[in-house]
Parts: structure tokens; C-alpha cells; sequence
């Protein structure tokens, strides 16, 4: 369960910064969590298809994993919730039955207030205080997963970003001085991280337990603080025209080219940003992904409370990507997972760079086509990139989808197709998926059939002309020459 120094002893504070970074949870996310069970119950309770007959057992599940949700919740955060989860439970006895639309609406806007009440951030505290409980009072370990499990989960719904905020609240418990400097600075208590340097990394910064709480507390309840946002991704199998391309917030750069002026000091260091080039600015430039072919892409979303920064810069950046290789490429650049974060000129945090195992495999294509087709789209989609909507991320989740659907056998990529299709209907025209395609594809779908139909004729041209005549082979090849050039 220890994953830093061997400490002799350790304090449960100690214990405590260490649940929050275990990896463990990860094989619980198999599991609904107690908010996702809500939604679950939520989605049967409107759906109007018979359930005490053929979906009796369906629904009973529902109610089952619900049930199982809430006794693994922790007392305090439990206790918060207990008049809700009574009215609610109240409401959905004797479900499913015939004629109950009226016990079913009541149970509909019991549980939609539920799920609002468990989620809003002054039950948050009572799930962060029930870990920390449950640490100091040497509870069993899959009572501390199952609550830090759910302390994620309620992150994640505020949109805050969990991994963040967990190393945040594990840096003070361990009182680092550069973590609590960092929290401080995020809670607006300084306005600067002073005169740090790479050595007080591993310093202490010497606050009492009931301090080092207390600041976590606060990390947890007081909502983002107007700042400068910067954050920076990669790109695995990509290419650019140049060392460094800006397309409105959004810059790339030559991986190599930015390391070697980064981490090297060389010629053009000044020419990058503040948060690379400041002596005090801790960017971690050893971090990022090398090997051939790396692109690097620098966000700035500008002044504002970012709850989830990296979450809003990935959607901008890789909507850009995907609009200039969406549809003909299925592979194009392929996106790390990971980031590093940048807050007023300072790094704030940064998550692992690395690929997913499916894009090891991946052949490296398109690359050039890519960067092409980024040069076409600058003047256009610069303007419309600042302020892009969250509402897209159903729209580039469906492209990761049209992706994955080529590996898939026939009958599982038609559905995933079809899927895919009613998503965007919705989201573009609020049309039925077929009459969405109509309107908007019919007419590139037959221009492409006549192209596909043109270019076989042209490829097959010369094939099997021995029993034709001189003159019919003649005009064969100059076909073939005229439609088919050879790069």
C-alpha cells in the first residue's frame, strides 16, 4: 500500500497521504460507485417500458446495486444524506407494480434530488472526513478504498480533476513545503510561491497535524480561484511544418526543438513562455514523452476558475486534431494521456505521460496529412478555438468510437456505427439519425461511391486485355495513364 520513503513508525497522517495514492481504487472502478448507482436507478425510474413483468429482474438489480452503494457509504456522509435515501426508499416500495406512474413520479424527483444533495460540495466534506476517520481509527483497508473510492467519484462530478486534487491533499499531509506553498498559492492565502527552489522540493514545511487538516479542508470546499491557466499535452506519430505552429490558444511545437532549448539552454530559450523559461517556474521538462515523432501542444485558456483545466484544454486541443483528420484518416496523431498544468506562470501539477497499449501497435500514418491539413484550417478555426464548449466532448468521444469500430468484427462496428450516428444527429440537427444523414451526407456519400467506382475502373484498366483488340488495349492504357499517377 506504500508507495514513498520507508518511514520507521509512520504516523497515520503518513498513512492516510499514502490511501489517497493508492492505485487500488482503479479495480474498484468495475464496481458503481454510490452517485453512478443514482444515475442508474434514475434512467429505469424514466424509462416508461413495462418492468414488473419482463425487466422486473432488471430493475430489481438496480435497486440491489443502489442498496449495496449505500451501505458502503461512511457514517458522517451517510448521516448527511439519511432523510433523503429515507423518502427515497420510502418512495420505491412495492416498485415495479402496474399502475404506479404516480408512485413513480414521486420516486423521479425524490431520486433527482438525492443525486443533487449527494454530490453538492457540503456533503463532500463529510466523505473526506469519514477517510480520514477511518484512518486514524485503523479501520479495515477496503472500508478506507471503498470511501476513498467515493471521495473520486464526487470529485470528478464537480467537475474537479480527483488525480489533482488527491496529490494536492497527499503533498500537505506529508508536509512538503512546496505542496502546501502550492495550496496556499491556490487558495489565494499568498501571491507568489516566494523564493523556492529545486531543493525544497523534499523540504518540510513545518505546520502542526490540526494545520496540515485544516488546509485540506479548505482545498476541498473553496471553489477555484481566478487564474491563468496553461496546460500542455502531446501527440505520439505527428508532425508539423516548422519547429513551432500557433493556431490561436493553441501552439505546437518540435518535441526535440523545445527540449533542447528548454532543458539545454539553447539559443531560442527566450522565446519560450514564461512558464518554461522562469528560473522559479519548476516546469518539469524531464517529463515529457520523448522518442521520434513528438509533437507538443501548449493550451492557454486564459484567465478564469478552471475546476478541471487539463479536462477543458485536452477538448480544445484534440478537437482541432480530430478536425483535421476526421473522416478520411481512422489513425492520425495519436494523443498521450498525461499533462502538466501551469498556473500564473508556475507549475501546478502534471500527470504521467504515456500511450495506450492499443497505440503501441499503431502504424505511424498520416503524419504529414495531418500537418497539411492543420496549415488549411488555421485561418478558419483559430477565431472559434478560445471559450469551446464542454457540449463537445459527446462529439469527440463519438470520433474515438468511429475509430475503434474499424478493429471491431461486422456486426459489433454496425451497432457502434448506428450508435455513433444518433449521438451526432442529436447534437447537430435533433433529427433522426438516417434523416441526419440524408440531409447532411447523402450527397458526399454518392459523390465518394461515383469517385471509389472511377478509380477501380481506372486501377483495373489493363487487367485481362489479352483477348481484346490492339485498338481496345491502346485506349485501355491511355485510361489508366490518365487516371492513375504513380507517386
Amino acid at each position: 500500500m506504500f508507495f514513498g520513503d520507508v518511514v520507521v513508525d509512520p504516523s497515520w497522517t503518513f498513512e492516510l497521504a499514502e490511501a489517497l495514492r493508492d492505485r487500488w481504487y482503479e479495480e474498484d472502478e468495475q464496481d458503481l460507485t454510490f452517485p453512478a448507482a443514482l444515475d442508474q436507478l434514475e434512467s429505469w425510474l424514466n424509462d416508461s417500458r413495462d418492468f414488473e413483468r419482463r425487466h422486473r429482474f432488471y430493475w430489481q438489480a438496480a435497486m440491489a446495486d443502489f442498496d449495496f452503494g449505500v451501505n458502503r457509504l461512511g457514517p458522517g456522509y451517510r448521516q448527511g444524506l439519511d432523510i433523503h435515501l429515507q423518502a427515497f426508499r420510502s418512495a420505491m416500495a412495492g416498485l415495479p407494480a402496474p399502475g404506479a406512474q404516480g408512485q413513480v413520479a414521486q420516486a423521479q424527483q425524490l431520486v433527482r434530488a438525492l443525486s443533487h444533495e449527494a454530490c453538492s460540495d457540503s456533503h463532500l466534506i463529510h466523505a473526506w472526513q469519514d477517510i480520514v476517520s477511518a484512518v486514524r481509527d485503523c479501520q479495515r483497508y477496503d472500508d478506507i478504498r471503498a470511501r476513498t473510492v467515493l471521495l473520486r467519484a464526487l470529485l470528478q462530478r464537480s467537475e474537479r480533476r480527483s488525480t489533482e486534487v488527491m496529490r494536492s491533499l497527499s503533498g500537505v499531509l506529508l508536509d512538503r513545503l512546496v505542496d502546501v506553498q502550492m495550496a496556499r498559492l491556490n487558495l489565494g492565502d499568498i501571491e507568489d510561491l516566494g523564493t523556492l527552489s529545486h531543493q525544497n522540493v523534499t523540504s518540510a514545511a513545518g505546520l502542526s497535524e490540526e494545520s496540515r487538516l485544516t488546509l485540506c479542508d479548505r482545498l476541498l470546499t473553496t471553489p477555484p480561484r481566478h487564474a491563468h491557466h496553461v496546460v500542455w499535452h502531446a501527440f505520439a506519430k505527428a508532425r508539423i511544418a516548422g519547429m513551432v505552429q500557433t493556431f490561436g490558444p493553441i501552439t505546437l511545437y518540435n518535441r526535440d526543438w523545445f527540449h533542447g532549448n528548454a532543458a539545454e539552454d539553447g539559443p531560442f530559450r527566450d522565446q519560450l513562455p514564461c512558464e518554461v523559461s522562469g528560473a522559479e517556474s519548476f516546469f518539469p521538462t524531464d517529463s515529457l514523452p520523448d522518442g521520434p515523432h513528438v509533437v507538443l501542444a501548449r493550451v492557454d485558456l486564459g484567465v478564469g476558475a478552471q475546476a478541471d483545466a487539463p479536462a477543458v484544454s485536452r477538448l480544445q486541443v484534440q478537437s482541432m486534431i480530430l478536425a483535421a483528420t476526421f473522416p478520411e484518416d481512422f489513425r492520425g496523431w495519436e494523443m498521450y494521456e498525461g499533462h502538466i498544468h501551469a498556473v500564473d506562470g508556475t507549475w501546478s501539477g502534471n500527470e504521467a505521460f504515456r500511450l495506450s497499449d492499443e497505440d503501441f501497435a499503431m502504424p505511424y500514418l498520416q503524419m504529414d496529412a495531418t500537418a497539411e491539413r492543420l496549415n488549411r484550417m488555421a485561418p478558419r478555426i483559430a477565431p472559434h478555438l478560445t471559450g469551446a464548449s464542454s457540449d463537445l466532448s459527446d462529439v469527440i468521444d463519438a470520433v474515438g468510437w468511429w475509430k475503434a469500430s474499424s478493429a471491431q468484427p461486422s456486426l459489433p462496428a454496425v451497432v457502434l456505427d448506428v450508435r455513433i450516428l444518433e449521438l451526432l444527429a442529436t447534437r447537430v440537427s435533433g433529427e433522426e439519425w438516417y434523416v441526419y444523414l440524408d440531409n447532411f451526407h447523402k450527397q458526399a456519400w454518392i459523390r465518394h461511391q461515383v469517385i471509389h467506382a472511377l478509380v477501380r475502373v481506372g486501377l483495373h484498366s489493363r487487367d485481362d486485355l489479352a483477348h481484346f483488340t490492339p485498338d481496345v488495349h491502346q485506349a485501355a492504357e491511355a485510361l489508366h495513364r490518365e487516371m492513375v499517377q504513380r507517386g
